[in-house]
């Protein structure tokens, strides 16, 4: 039987690399590169620490990183910010359980995000805080990470679509070829070859609604500053793909992505609406999917959340729910309280809204 060891440690000193084989690993965004540019992007290094698992020789089993929010409470690295849902980097339903009896003893108010409801996180830590805290949890309506299991089959993504579908893709492949043509360029740049490529992914996502909605790279900088630091880590390592779908020779699509455990995480997306009569954002989804597919990876992780453009590829994807803990202690109890309000008026908020429409 393992005997799970547990300390706090400095993030630089205890996070493996992509490159590093780690069973405890699962997610790009348990990595290295991921969880560093994260910390220099939304916190600092002074603010994130690793809870590091090993044995009883002090081998390394895990590392869950974190960071202290400005709003008085722990929070889980590289995974809300983002928008994406990560759970936490573990191997084993023995060692999991271990974790969250340290996380409840910590006495901490912690937020781990949009979590994933499938490793049984929820009902560890409900386990472990008996007496010593509260859970919060909230089941929430939309699901994260989807993902598409590639086989030979979607070489030709079309012949997936249903007829008319596919008759409505075909004529605007049509159309993209009156205006000079479609090529999709999949790029594995250097790292001096980065900063280049992502200003061009930037001007390419400025051009579409997140500029109105104030969600583009160009606007948010923090955003911004997270994917250029780690699209430069991963392009050291050969994994990071810039891809852009070009149309009369003008690029109207992008995606970074990088390429890991040979599966293809399409990370951030973004299109010029000058051309969306040919709908360029689902134009480079059907060819980078063929490209996936002919390089053999295994699946094609659209990340984020699910949505209806991402329904019409797979229904593939993971439930995941609000989960916070609160430590009896002064520091619990007062923000138990802020966020019992913030969520009593919010779900107020809503059912007024419904009522007037």
């Amino acid at each position: 039987m393992t005997h799970f060891r547990f300390s706090i440690g400095r993030l630089e000193d205890n996070l493996a690399s992509h490159s590093e084989p780690d069973q405890a690993h699962t997610l790009p965004m348990h990595t290295r590169e991921w969880l560093l540019a994260s910390a220099s992007a939304y916190t600092s290094l002074d603010r994130a620490f690793v809870v590091r698992v090993s044995d009883e020789h002090d081998n390394r089993l895990a590392a869950i990183a974190f960071y202290r929010c400005p709003s008085n409470r722990v929070c889980l690295l590289g995974g809300i910010d983002q928008g994406e849902s990560v759970g936490l980097a573990v191997v084993s339903k023995p060692m999991l359980a271990e974790v969250a009896r340290y996380l409840v003893a910590m006495g901490e108010v912690l937020d781990l995000g949009h979590y994933p409801t499938s490793d049984g996180l929820l009902d560890e830590l409900k386990h472990a805080a008996g007496g010593k805290g509260f859970v919060l949890s909230r089941r929430l309506p939309t699901r994260a990470m989807p993902c598409l299991e590639l086989d030979q089959s979607w070489i030709d993504p079309l012949s997936k679509f249903s007829k008319r579908r596919r008759k409505v893709a075909t004529r605007k492949i049509k159309k993209a070829g009156e205006l000079g043509g479609v090529d999709l360029k999949v790029l594995s740049p250097t790292v001096d070859e980065v900063d280049e490529l992502f200003a061009k992914a930037i001007e390419v996502e400025s051009k579409s609604w997140k500029s109105r909605v104030g969600t583009a790279l160009a606007q948010d900088s923090a955003q911004r500053e997270f994917y250029r630091q780690y699209s430069r880590s991963v392009a050291s390592l050969g994994d990071l793909r810039m891809c852009f779908l070009e149309v009369g020779g003008v690029a109207a699509a992008t995606v970074i992505a990088v390429s890991w455990r040979n599966r293809f995480w399409a990370l951030k997306t973004g299109y010029n609406e000058a051309y969306s009569a040919v709908s360029p954002g689902e134009m480079i989804f059907q060819r980078l999917i063929s490209y996936a597919t002919s390089e053999e990876y295994e699946t094609f992780e659209f990340c984020g959340k699910e949505a209806a453009w991402t329904k019409l590829w797979t229904t593939l994807a993971q439930d995941i729910e609000s989960l916070r803990f609160y430590p009896w202690n002064f520091n619990g109890i007062k923000l138990l309280l802020i966020d019992g309000l913030q969520l009593a008026y919010n779900r107020l908020k809503q059912r007024l809204k419904r009522r007037a429409t």
